[in-house]
């Protein structure tokens, strides 16, 4: 670990382990951190505008609650390299969960609430299954999208 190079940019942000969240990081990572095109292309960043994506638009009441928001605000967030600034000379490769600096790790705690609010394991900071939490996931994001109607729809 002493010859790793500190890297910033666009899906290259990390994200704060929020007690035993590894399992959601790497789920949410690559899902959400432009690997796959066809989920970038529905809940990241549009044309280069951060606020561009339609799955924004949400009254500020119901935000915090709603899935497909808030999985296009961790995805913008992940793929955008908006919120990581230039990595400084001076930086060290450190996995030190105390390192909170949202230059370099984003704390999706919304994000988790949002997807385990109503389920018995993920709403706690217990470790859990990353395979479980995909599945998890999928279902909620599908339901989450056969409610949407209308706002999934581009206004391109």
């Amino acid at each position: 670990g002493s010859h790793l190079v500190p890297v910033a940019g666009p899906g290259l942000q990390g994200l704060q382990n929020l007690g035993n969240s590894c399992y959601m990081n790497s789920v949410v990572q690559l899902l959400f951190g432009g690997t796959i095109p066809e989920l970038a292309s529905r809940y990241g960043v549009k044309n280069g505008d951060v606020m561009g994506n339609v799955l924004l638009n949400v009254d500020s009441n119901k935000a915090s609650n709603d899935l497909l928001c808030q999985a296009a605000k961790l995805s913008s967030a992940l793929t955008s390299g908006v919120f990581c600034g230039p990595v400084p000379d001076s930086a060290v490769v450190t996995d030190d969960p105390a390192s909170t600096d949202p230059k370099y790790r984003l704390a999706p705690r919304m994000f988790k609430h949002c997807v385990g609010h109503d389920h018995v394991d993920f709403r706690t900071g217990q470790q859990q299954d990353a395979a479980q939490y995909l599945q998890y996931l999928l279902e909620k994001l599908d339901r989450a999208e056969l409610g949407a109607g209308d706002r999934l729809k581009s206004k391109d």
